[in-house]
């Protein structure tokens, strides 16, 4: 017996507007957006509240550029079918992307209490609440995408924005970083950990997150951007400012892109391409005040010093930038207006670079009112040359009748230790006996209402160790023989780990091939004073006796067997002031403030001497007349049995 097949029934036929609408969605998931439109338009025809169709008609216009009919057809939807969640979530997104943010919110809270399920809802609803800055509520809805997918990225990627938002960096790194191992080509997730990165100073990591980011979308300007900001943190400067004109070519009026070119050029030792830079920023954004305070640091590098000191009132009036207050304190003291420069220059306690090294003590700070019988802590800060420059204060407080103990590096503890008046020098990092009254040492000027006229300015007020001297001086006549006892400095500390002193470290230094002339004045027997950094060339005719240096005691009694010291401006420059010797200061052309402007002379040293840099980096014509200058020396029989000569 045969069995017949059971017969197969017709598919219902779809209705004319159904036939529409998936010829509608063929066309829109193929690209042709024209056709889908006249399909949904024609679908709509036949059934005008279809909310399929009407949702699908407002994806079709977002797509090509419509936003404001597109949200109004997916609300046409929403009104036709109201429980639809995947029809409130699009127009949130659509909402979203005009920054209609309040408004997105609602409508992805209402895809979420409809599709309570859907990770993507809550991320997304998260995301919006924190561009709106309610950070509770995007944390309540990140942490809900992510109970829903762990590794979500997207997620991953909006809870290290949100803790960024909140500084919580330690914490945001992980995000962005699970985020990537999530999605190897999410790059904005490699570009927020690189910002994450940044912000705790890892310039090397961040830099390879954003080298990976670029691998993926090339052509991001603020990735280009963020790159040259750690190439300049890196040391690497020339490759920043490569970077961030590549962002520029793509984005020519991008603020940050500007304002950093402006920093990286300026460190690479461009200050006239910088000022360019800074002006394209401010053509941008007119009263910034960070600009105007960088502009004026360019400008004071170049020599332009009305227009700087002008930058800094500038950016003050715009906002009170600690960093524009101390840069306006040492434009001032630079042109020899100390009172109002020492009241500004009280600011370096606020900015980010000196900040930190504030000292908190419960002890009020003195103000140079009398304290008679008053123990007062001298505490030493910044660098050794201002410790030896400004401790000539110490003396000045004893003489008051205070009780005066000096906190100060170890390495000056011994030499410091001559200032007379001084009850105590003590080494920082030991423990402090009591004391009722402190300052910090570069705060005793404001205290005693120092102007020009009366720098205490009389040398020396720091001497050598007799015994010391002494067997120095057997030593040179011994290894020098006769003729005029010269040391020489021709570099300052490289402070390589901090880019921006860095940058002022190869102003001030020389190379010593660069010294060659001075070798080359017959009767001259030159000692090195140079602690560090590179050794002279092979053969200069130099004494190096500065290994067996162990503080600066050591090098003082070196040098009060000398006459005259060649220095660039560093420590030993001004220990040898200190001494009362003479110094020659071999200055670069964007002086530091303590020298003043278009001065050969000193009023903080009697004994010491100028030659500036006619223009940035010519050290060549420096150099010549120190040698010209050294070489009247010898013909006039100038030495150590001569009367001084300055």
């Amino acid at each position: 017996m045969n069995v017949a097949s059971l017969p197969h029934p017709a598919a219902p036929s779809l209705s004319r507007s159904e036939a529409l609408f998936q010829l509608a969605s063929r066309y829109f998931q193929s690209g042709a957006l024209h056709k889908a439109a006249a399909f949904c338009r024609d679908s709509l025809s036949a059934s005008p509240r279809q909310p399929e169709t009407l949702h699908l008609y407002g994806l079709v216009q977002a797509r090509r550029g419509d936003a404001v009919a597109a949200i109004a057809l997916i609300r046409q939807a929403i009104a036709a079918a109201p429980g639809n969640a995947l029809f409130h979530f699009n127009l949130g997104c659509l909402l979203e992307a005009q920054g209609m943010l309040d408004e997105a919110v609602s409508a992805y809270a209402r895809a979420a209490a409809l599709q309570p399920d859907s990770a993507l809802i809550h991320n997304n609803l998260g995301a919006t609440l924190l561009a709106l800055g309610r950070l509770e509520q995007a944390a309540a809805s990140l942490g809900r995408a992510l109970t829903l997918v762990p590794d979500m990225a997207l997620a991953l990627n909006n809870a290290g924005l949100l803790r960024l938002r909140r500084g919580e960096i330690a914490q945001a790194i992980p995000c962005f970083e699970r985020a990537v191992a999530r999605d190897s080509q999410f790059a904005s997730a490699r570009g927020n950990l690189a910002v994450a990165l940044l912000r705790v100073g890892r310039f090397a990591p961040a830099l390879a997150a954003l080298d990976a980011a670029l691998r993926l979308t090339p052509d991001d300007p603020a990735l280009l951007v963020n790159r040259g900001l750690s190439l300049t943190e890196l040391g690497r400067t020339a490759e920043a400012v490569a970077s961030l004109r590549r962002a520029l070519a793509l984005a020519p009026d991008n603020f940050d892109a500007l304002y950093n070119l402006g920093i990286a050029l300026r460190l690479d030792g461009q200050p006239g391409a910088a000022i360019t830079a800074y002006e394209a920023a401010l053509a941008v954004r007119p009263e910034d005040a960070d600009t105007l305070n960088n502009l004026g640091i360019a400008q004071a590098e170049a020599g332009q010093a009305d227009a700087a000191l002008a930058n800094f009132r500038h950016a003050l009036a715009r906002a009170d930038k600690p960093d524009a207050r101390y840069n306006l304190a040492t434009a001032l003291l630079a042109r020899g207006e100390l009172a109002e420069g020492w009241r500004a220059f009280e600011s370096r306690w606020q900015t980010a670079e000196l900040g930190p090294a504030r000292r908190s003590f419960t002890q009020p700070q003195w103000d140079g009112a009398p304290a008679l019988g008053r123990t007062l802590l001298i505490h030493a800060e910044q660098g050794f040359g201002d410790t030896l420059q400004f401790c000539r204060y110490a003396p000045l407080a004893a003489a008051q009748g205070l009780h005066v103990v000096l906190e100060v590096p170890p390495a000056l503890t011994r030499l410091c230790a001559t200032l007379p008046g001084v009850r105590e020098v003590v080494a920082q990092g030991t423990m402090l006996q009591a004391f009722d009254l402190h300052i910090p040492m570069m705060s005793l000027p404001l205290a005693f209402g120092t102007v020009l006229e009366t720098i205490p300015c009389k040398t020396p007020y720091l001497w050598s160790d007799p015994l010391a001297q002494a067997a120095f001086s057997d030593r040179l006549l011994r290894d020098a023989g006769p003729g005029l006892r010269v040391g020489v400095v021709w570099a300052g500390n490289p402070r390589v780990q901090a880019i921006r002193a860095a940058s002022t470290d190869r102003r001030r230094s020389i190379d010593p091939a660069l010294l060659a002339p001075l070798w080359a004045v017959p009767g001259v027997r030159f000692v090195s004073l140079q602690k560090d950094g590179p050794p002279p060339p092979p053969g200069a005719p130099v004494l190096d006796w500065m290994g067996e240096m162990e503080d600066f005691a050591d090098t003082a009694a070196l040098i009060a067997n000398l006459d005259l010291v060649i220095a660039v401006d560093t420590a030993v420059a001004h220990l040898a002031g200190a001494l009362g010797k003479p110094v020659w200061l071999l200055n670069r052309f964007d002086s530091c403030w303590r020298w003043l402007t278009a001065r050969r002379d000193s009023p903080w040293y009697p004994s010491l001497t100028l030659y500036t840099q006619p223009e940035a980096g010519a050290w060549a014509p420096v150099i010549a007349a120190v040698a010209a200058d050294l070489r009247g020396l010898v013909e006039r029989g100038w030495g150590r049995e001569s009367a001084p000569f300055l």
